[in-house]
């Protein structure tokens, strides 16, 4: 026969391993990781992804088309022959085989550009503290400060290791830029 104290440790035991697997799997579910979706991407109704003609048909001829230059990532001279197509305030990089990614925006106040995600629109006027509510990120953990005034926070796509970074100043969005591992 059991004794109570043995029954009680055994009971006690069970209760925790208990415990413990139902916090574990609360606090899973609680903070799960979010992650992108670039299909949901639209910048003046281009896809994330689009041919050159198909940006051009939309914002016209680029400013300028540089070959680009990378060291590493997705888009370095080690993966292929990539061109940037730059405008105003956004960069595409890629090439006609792969279609052509935003590289690059940069927001102000005298622009009226939006990235559109969905029902989100990224403006000038977006704020961290908005972003960070919208992605679950700590603006004190999450957010990698410059140290000179800007704040980036690294977003990944689903089943990717590429993602954005969005660059925040005084509070407010400045930048988007398209990020790759090296």
């Amino acid at each position: 026969m059991l004794s109570y104290s043995v029954f009680h440790n055994s009971l006690m035991k069970i209760f925790s391993c208990i415990l413990f697997m139902f916090a574990l799997s609360f606090g899973n579910c609680y903070a799960q990781k979010v992650e992108l979706d670039f299909k949901l991407f639209r910048l003046k109704g281009l896809k994330f992804d689009a041919s050159k003609e198909e940006i051009a048909a939309e914002l016209g001829k680029p400013k300028k088309v540089v070959k680009a230059n990378n060291e590493c990532g997705f888009h370095s001279v080690e993966q292929g022959t990539y061109y940037e197509l730059c405008y105003e305030q956004v960069t595409f990089i890629g090439n006609a085989k792969e279609k052509y990614v935003i590289d690059e925006i940069e927001f102000n106040p005298e622009s009226q550009l939006a990235l559109e995600y969905g029902k989100v629109r990224f403006t000038h006027k977006m704020s961290m503290a908005a972003f960070a509510k919208m992605f679950k990120k700590s603006v004190k953990e999450d957010f990698d400060d410059r140290e000179n005034g800007v704040k980036d926070a690294l977003v990944f796509f689903k089943e990717s290791d590429a993602g954005l970074v969005f660059s925040f100043k005084a509070g407010y969005l400045i930048k988007i830029h398209y990020w790759s591992p090296c």
